[in-house]
C-alpha cells in the first residue's frame, strides 16, 4: 500500500475530565474514549492502535479501534487495556496503522492517564477496634506506648486543650461532654475524631511491643525479606533515608495526586468512614488518620488491601488483635455508652473503609479539622 502523510487532529475525551494532556481517573472507572481525525486522505482500512507503555495499575497491552466516519469511539469495558483498578499512571502512545497492523514511524500523540482517587475503596468488614487517646501515658494497659506523641508529631498531646489547658482526651477525664462529644469548652486545634492504623509512612519502624517473644519477634520478621530484628523490635530496610519515607509509599492509591513536600506524611489526616457492627447505633461516623498503631507500623496489605490485620493473625496476636484504634469521640458517636469506655481496651467490631475529602458529609467530625503536617 503506498503510505500516505498524514496530518492529525486528536481529540481524547475521558469521562469527568478536562481537555490537557494529562488526565486524572478515578481506579476502577470505565473510560469513554472518542479519537477524532482530520487529514487530507483518509482510507477506509486505517487503524489507530494505542499502545499502553506502562500498564501500573493498568492492564493488557494493545487496543485497535478502526477508523469510522474520520472518527471512531470505544467504550473500555471491564478487563479492557484502560481499566484502572489501582493508582498508578499509564502512558498511553497513538499510532497510525494500516489494516495489516504496520505502524506509521511517528506516533500521533501521548497521553498520560494518571489514576486519581475517586474509585472505591477496600471496604474492610468485622474488624476489631479499640479505644486510645491523645495524651495517653504509657502504661501497661497499652503495651507502654506513649500517645503523648504520635507518629508524626512529638507535641500531639500538649495539642488537645480545654480553657487553653493541654488535656488528656481520657474518656475517663471529669469533663462534661457537649452534643458532639467534644469536651465542653475545647480549644485545642486537632480533630477529636480520630483514629490509628497499622502503618506509618515516614519512619522504618515495622512493629514494636515490650513483651514482644522470639517466636513473635520471628513471626512478624518472616512476612518481608527487607525486615530485621534490632533491641526487640523489627524494622525494615526497604526505607528511602533522603526522602525519609518507606520505600511502599509509592503503592498508596493517592500517592500520584500531588508532589508531597518533606513535611507532610502522604496518609496523616486521610478521612475514613467507620461503624460499629456487634452494637451502638450502626450509623457511620467519620474520622481522621492521626496515629499509627496498634502496635504495627508496616501492615500495608491490610490497610491498603484487603487482607487480614497481621495482629488478628495466629501466631503474632498482641492482646486483643485490634486492627484499628478509634478515639473516644468515635466511639461515643457510634453509640457506644461512656460507661462502656474503659481506659483498659474498650472494644467493638467494626467495618471501615477511606474517604476522600470531598465526600466527607458535614457532622461533628468537621468542627476541627487536622492537617497532614509533621510535627
Amino acid at each position: 500500500m503506498n503510505k500516505v502523510f498524514w496530518i492529525f487532529a486528536l481529540v481524547l475525551f475521558i469521562i469527568g475530565c478536562g481537555s490537557d494532556d494529562n488526565k486524572t481517573i478515578g481506579g476502577g472507572e470505565e473510560l469513554s474514549i472518542q479519537v477524532a481525525l482530520s487529514s487530507r486522505n483518509i482510507m477506509i482500512n486505517e487503524y489507530v492502535i494505542i499502545q499502553n507503555l506502562s500498564a501500573s495499575g493498568g492492564s493488557g497491552d494493545y487496543n485497535y479501534y478502526m477508523k469510522k466516519n474520520n472518527g471512531f469511539q470505544k467504550k473500555v469495558g471491564k478487563n479492557d487495556t484502560l481499566k484502572f483498578d489501582a493508582a498508578g499512571t499509564c502512558q498511553l502512545n497513538f499510532w497510525v496503522v494500516d489494516k495489516d497492523k504496520n505502524k506509521s514511524s511517528d506516533w500521533i500523540e501521548t497521553i498520560t492517564i494518571t489514576t486519581g482517587i475517586k474509585g472505591d475503596y477496600v471496604l474492610h468488614k468485622n474488624i476489631t477496634a479499640s479505644t486510645f487517646w491523645a495524651g495517653e501515658g504509657a502504661s501497661q494497659a497499652n503495651g507502654n506506648i506513649s500517645n503523648v506523641p504520635s507518629a508524626w508529631d512529638e507535641k500531639w498531646g500538649e495539642k488537645y486543650t480545654v480553657n487553653g489547658q493541654a488535656k488528656e482526651d481520657s474518656p475517663e477525664m471529669n469533663f462534661q461532654r457537649d452534643e458532639d462529644f467534644f469536651p465542653v469548652g475545647y480549644d485545642g486545634e486537632e480533630n477529636l475524631y480520630y483514629f490509628a492504623l497499622p502503618y506509618n509512612d515516614m519512619d522504618n519502624l515495622v512493629f514494636e511491643y515490650e513483651d514482644a517473644t522470639s517466636p513473635l519477634l520471628n513471626a512478624v520478621r518472616n512476612f518481608d525479606n527487607n525486615y530485621y530484628e534490632k533491641s526487640k523490635m523489627i524494622y525494615t530496610y526497604a526505607y528511602d533515608e533522603r526522602s525519609d519515607r518507606k520505600k511502599n509509599v509509592e503503592n498508596i492509591p493517592w500517592y500520584n495526586i500531588k508532589k508531597w513536600g518533606n513535611n507532610e506524611s502522604i496518609v496523616k489526616g486521610r478521612w475514613v468512614k467507620v461503624k460499629c457492627v456487634d452494637r451502638g447505633n450502626g450509623e457511620w461516623v467519620y474520622a481522621q488518620w492521626l496515629d499509627a498503631g496498634p502496635f504495627h507500623y508496616d501492615d500495608f496489605d491490610y490497610v491498603f488491601g484487603n487482607d487480614t490485620p497481621r495482629n488478628a493473625k495466629d501466631g503474632i496476636m498482641v492482646r486483643m488483635g485490634a486492627g484499628i484504634d478509634l478515639s473516644p469521640a468515635v466511639f461515643l458517636k457510634m453509640g457506644i455508652k461512656p460507661e462502656d469506655l474503659s481506659p483498659a481496651g474498650t472494644k467493638c467490631t467494626v467495618d471501615w473503609q477511606f474517604v476522600n475529602e470531598e465526600d466527607v458529609p458535614t457532622g461533628s467530625w468537621k468542627r476541627v479539622i487536622s492537617n497532614n503536617k509533621i510535627g
